[in-house]
């Protein structure tokens, strides 16, 4: 158990370190904030509103909506290697795209490369290096496109949800099953490890992280990373005694108790 807690914890705590690399890498100095950085390219209007994380989180049961509607069809293998393989794409080309907008024609090949040979070549160490970059990736541009408090929101209306597909639907137990064992990057397990997790449990802390970099520094960020490292290893040690949890609750609530020590 010693060994799967200290493994999924490095996975984690190298998202958010490569989140904050992401946050460096694609921010310039802000014109109307001396000494601050704002995104090169900016992916979502209107994020410093509450409204903003309600749409996203619609948006996103949507998604979930449709995920389901294929997993009664029997289709759920087939739609996961595919989706897989479009996330790997979109976000690696999104990342490139935000360091160097120039290259759009080359980055695209790239993103396209990628995504192809993670098809091909399913090894866990590549597996697991693109759950780190696409966690971090789409967690720093959505945290560096909305505000703390939007952040914030989105995290609760995820883990309340977290916990009704967990504990209440069971369907996030499917889903699980449906890509344990075929070293997709929407799972982390590696060999020797008892448990895994999910890459939302990556991404959405991510956002956080970003979103206290451009806010505060980073340094504000690496606790805020902390805390959430902190609630991931309590939620692996309740998973072990107590079969399947929620752990974006548990990262949340570490998240949050780190952050508001630093505000407050």
């Amino acid at each position: 158990m010693k060994k799967t807690i200290l493994g999924l914890l490095a996975v984690f705590c190298a998202t958010q370190a490569v989140t904050l690399a992401i946050v460096d890498l694609v921010t310039v100095p802000s014109p109307d904030s001396p000494g601050g950085r704002e995104p090169r390219i900016r992916y979502l209007e209107g994020g410093d509103t509450i409204a903003s994380s309600l749409y996203i989180y619609v948006f996103l049961m949507a998604c979930v909506g449709f995920i389901a509607v294929a997993m009664k069809l029997g289709l759920a293998k087939t739609l996961f290697r595919n989706l897989e393989s479009a996330i790997v794409f979109v976000s690696l080309f999104l990342l490139l795209q935000s360091v160097y907008p120039q290259g759009t024609f080359a980055w695209l090949a790239v993103a396209a490369g990628v995504a192809g040979l993670k098809r091909l070549y399913a090894h866990w160490l590549l597996a697991t290096g693109l759950s780190i970059l696409t966690a971090a990736t789409v967690g720093a541009i959505m945290g560096m496109n909305l505000s703390i408090v939007p952040v914030i929101a989105l995290m609760g209306y995820l883990s309340v949800y977290d916990v009704i597909a967990v504990r209440f639907s069971k369907h996030m137990s499917l889903v699980a099953e449906s890509v344990r064992g075929s070293r997709s990057t929407f799972l982390i397990e590696m060999p020797g490890m008892e448990s895994a997790v999910g890459i939302s449990d990556l991404a959405v802390p991510s956002m956080f992280v970003a979103s206290c970099a451009l806010t505060y520094s980073a340094m504000g960020a690496l606790w805020v990373a902390l805390g959430g490292a902190f609630g991931l290893g309590f939620a692996i040690v309740v998973s072990d005694k107590k079969g399947m949890v929620p752990a974006i609750p548990f990262v949340f609530a570490g998240s949050m108790a780190t952050y508001l020590a630093m505000v407050v």
